[in-house]
């Protein structure tokens, strides 16, 4: 027993345990050291990464789920402008409408949820 390490099947155990899903092998194998162990520094680096991945990815959906008042699965400049009526009287139609003509850089009429993602990613100066 080497302490101050986890054996990989000990980490897989212990990161299913601790995420309600097991890490994918990949992730796993980045982990490891020479001797095929993962210390506890790096093991407790990892869910504390996948924890706010997690907590981030749960924020953008409630909030794009509150924006997507029709349940489209996209933003609308309709369903946008109604949501900031409600939330944000005191900001202008006008305002709202260049916001979201910026963000639809294909210019469709719609944002997609992954398109909302990149944007919030890069938002949060994120890597896209």
């Amino acid at each position: 027993e080497k302490k101050g390490s986890l054996t990989r099947h000990e980490f897989k155990c212990w990161a299913t345990h601790a995420m309600g899903c097991r890490p994918h092998k990949y992730e796993v194998a980045g982990l490891l050291d020479e001797e095929g162990r993962i210390s506890y520094e790096a093991a407790s680096a990892f869910l504390a990464d996948r924890t706010r991945d997690v907590g981030e990815a749960a924020t953008d959906k409630a909030i794009f789920d509150a924006m997507d008042v029709d349940a489209r699965g996209s933003l609308t400049l309709d369903s946008v402008r109604r949501v900031f009526e409600e939330v944000s009287p005191g900001i202008s139609p006008e305002v709202v409408e260049e916001a979201f003509r910026e963000l639809d850089v294909g210019r469709s009429g719609i944002i997609s949820y992954q398109h909302f993602l990149w944007l919030s990613h890069v938002a949060r100066g994120e890597p896209s």
